[in-house]
């Protein structure tokens, strides 16, 4: 289980704040900040359901920064996001360590554990994307 503090100070990581802007410009989004600790919450959430470290997934974000904002850009494309959430990368880096070293199933089981629909689907577009951004 994810401490609270621990995920607040990976909120604060520089990198991890660089990522989310760089990705909510190339969208032409923005950030959304406001009732962060019902984002904290479901942050929480997400990261348990990971069963991930923050250390894992902070290593990552400061090591991977490029390879997340272009799966990111990929991911939204020009669906006219109106706002992304603090901590997008997070998603996006936990995403990206289950691409590069699970395998599919446990991809599709977190996406489960988190009820997301049609999660066999997501699990092929966030493949193809993977593909892509290697090609």
């Amino acid at each position: 289980m994810v401490n609270i503090s621990d995920l607040e100070t990976l909120l604060d990581n520089t990198t991890l704040q660089a990522i989310d802007n760089s990705i909510a410009d190339k969208v032409n989004s923005e950030i959304i900040r406001e009732d962060l600790p019902i984002i904290i919450k479901l942050m929480k959430q997400e990261v348990d359901a990971s069963m991930l470290s923050i250390a894992e997934i902070e290593s990552f974000i400061n090591e991977r920064a490029s390879q997340i904002i272009d799966f990111g850009v990929r991911l939204l494309g020009n669906d006219n996001t109106e706002g992304l959430s603090v901590g997008i990368a997070i998603t996006y880096a936990i995403y990206l360590i289950y691409l590069d070293s699970k395998e599919e199933k446990e991809l599709l089981e977190y996406n489960k554990r988190r009820r997301i629909p049609k999660a066999q689907s997501v699990v092929k577009k966030f493949q193809s994307i993977k593909q892509a951004m290697n090609e």
